[in-house]
């Protein structure tokens, strides 16, 4: 089976773009599981409020009580967002011109005619972690203030 170069690097960033789609709004959803979503504002849209945890601060003398803090769990989770960074594929395949001049692949023989190993194209892929969304970075510092 033979297929035009330019169609198959067509094809792999389609769906690499896909999949960097599909990773922003996972790393979205991980995001807004750290709020509970309340009744609708005034705009009908519904509010989130943060999860919160209680956390005991001791008391900064001896004879004080410490102090107990609602403190809520975004701002104590790291947020930094996955993404794809590049793609590594390894394909085994014999490369032909067409009479147009196009590059072909053909990823059917197990060898060239020659008995040589057949040719290897390689392309990368890669994840990274990358800064997080400045929407993200926004609210997290907000709820940092609020403490």
């Amino acid at each position: 089976m033979q297929v035009e170069f330019g169609r198959l690097v067509t094809a792999l960033g389609q769906a690499v773009s896909e999949a960097q789609r599909a990773v922003a709004a996972h790393a979205i959803g991980n995001y807004l599981a750290y709020f509970r979503r309340g009744p609708a504002d005034q705009d009908g849209g519904a509010g989130y409020t943060p999860n919160t945890t209680s956390i005991l601060f001791p008391p900064s003398t001896g004879g004080e009580e410490g102090a107990r803090v609602a403190v809520p769990l975004v701002t104590l989770a790291h947020h930094n967002a996955v993404g794809l960074d590049s793609v590594r594929i390894k394909l085994c395949a014999a490369a032909a011109v067409d009479e147009e001049e196009k590059l072909l692949l053909d990823f059917s023989p197990p060898g060239r005619a020659s008995g040589e190993p057949p040719l290897l194209t390689e392309m990368e892929l890669c994840f990274r972690c990358d800064d997080p969304p400045e929407g993200t970075a926004r609210v997290t510092t907000e709820m940092n203030k609020s403490l």
